[in-house]
């Protein structure tokens, strides 16, 4: 939210988006400074991948998700970022 803000050019109020973190810098090439080292993220109900620093933990096989993968679940995988495969590289 806070990034959107500043895009539009726009204050948010002290009590919105208490933890949203400006990245308009880091996407405009402006800094490559993140301003967080972690990120959870999660597309689907109960699959999440965490990235930390230099580490990317996939608790899945890999991105893919249908209702056609019955199989049980593969343990999960931490990878250095630098490592990621191409196709997970946006994680």
């Amino acid at each position: 939210m806070a990034t959107l803000a500043a895009v539009l050019e726009s204050e948010l109020s002290a009590d919105t988006a208490k933890d949203s973190r400006n990245f308009l810098p880091v996407l405009t090439g402006k800094s490559d400074e993140l301003p967080r080292m972690t990120h959870v993220h999660n597309s689907k109900v109960n699959h999440y991948a965490i990235c930390h620093s230099d580490l990317v933990l996939i608790d899945s096989a890999n991105g893919y998700v249908s209702g056609r993968n019955k199989v049980g679940r593969p343990p999960a995988i931490t990878h250095p970022a630098s490592t990621v495969p191409a196709s997970n590289s946006s994680i």
